[in-house]
């Protein structure tokens, strides 16, 4: 009995020192990987430059370029208690479930996809339809689709990339007045495009967009403009009522409402007065002549309705 109780201590001990010298056993599991630390090393701006160098270069002074990196974005991301959801738009390839992306800010495989092993000669398809930006620019997308360039009459669909460059983000022309007339050939000649046509003043200087595109529901993080292109009366009041409150107003039009309104009183006193100066035969005169004038007017209608009631029933 003494020796089995022996030999079952020794066999204990032997557990115990196999698994103490095992630092696969002893060794906690490791833990899972942050974000940051599955950032890919040659994505993106790294491997594509290799050829593509003056793509490369624009898509630096863009903003998809500092997506992630941007003090803007890490300032509110911070306020958002570092809210995972903000990454889907402003890191490569990121996973919900594992909370994984391919690498920060907004890389080449976002957009084009990961990039063929045998690329070149394989080509990468790209697509230029607004579809390729919806799922990050959400609110502009749904904007977009409800304006005349989303279903026009007389074209295929535009897309994102027929006004904006794609790997710098900023307009193909030089202004927004060049890119909207490069389509529309000419506004319209009526008094709303006249009297704003380049307009500037002391506060501002008037595009197309500053109509077109007003957006005054901007918020704080992301201040983009309409893309519904419908105009209604809310930039109007916003910006006459800005400009009447810094004195701007006088721009618009060479006379306060103020004076013009004193014009017109002033007017209307001196008619009065001088309706009071006309000596009463003559105004009897005036008076005649205007009952008279009325009277064949009258008449006159009243002979043509009769002529023509006289014409039907004689058909």
């Amino acid at each position: 009995m003494m020796r089995l109780l022996t030999l079952l201590r020794l066999l204990l001990v032997s557990i115990v020192i196999v698994l103490a010298a095992s630092p696969a056993l002893a060794a906690p599991p490791e833990q899972e990987a942050t974000p940051e630390a599955t950032v890919h090393p040659t994505t993106g701006d790294e491997r594509c430059a290799d050829c593509h160098e003056d793509v490369a270069a624009n898509w630096a002074t863009g903003a998809h370029a500092i997506a992630y990196d941007r003090a803007s974005f890490q300032a509110a991301w911070e306020d958002a208690k570092a809210d995972p959801t903000c990454l889907q738009c402003h890191t490569t390839n990121y996973e919900p479930p594992t909370g994984r992306f391919l690498a920060t800010n907004v890389q080449c495989e976002a957009c084009h996809g990961m990039t063929p092993a045998d690329h070149p000669p394989e080509t990468l398809v790209t697509r230029t339809d607004a579809g390729v930006c919806r799922d990050c620019h959400t609110a502009t997308f749904a904007e977009f689709r409800q304006s005349m360039h989303a279903f026009p009459e007389d074209r295929e669909a535009l897309g994102c990339a027929n006004c904006h460059d794609p790997h710098t983000q900023k307009l193909r022309l030089q202004t927004v007045d060049e890119l909207c007339l490069g389509c529309h050939e000419k506004a319209p000649e009526n008094y709303v495009h006249i009297k704003h046509r380049s307009m500037q003043t002391g506060l501002f200087s008037l595009d197309c967009a500053s109509c077109h595109m007003y957006n005054s529901q901007r918020d704080q993080v992301h201040e983009l403009v309409d893309h519904k292109m419908l105009v209604d009366t809310v930039p109007c009041s916003d910006c006459h009522q800005e400009m009447a409150r810094t004195g701007e107003f006088s721009v618009l039009e060479n006379v306060t409402a103020a004076e013009e309104r004193n014009t017109l009183r002033q007017q209307v006193e001196e008619l009065e007065v001088r309706l009071q100066e006309i000596p009463p035969a003559q105004a009897g005169i005036v008076e005649l002549a205007q009952g008279g004038l009325i009277g064949l007017l009258f008449g006159v209608v009243g002979v043509a309705l009769l002529w023509r009631g006289g014409r039907r029933n004689g058909k």
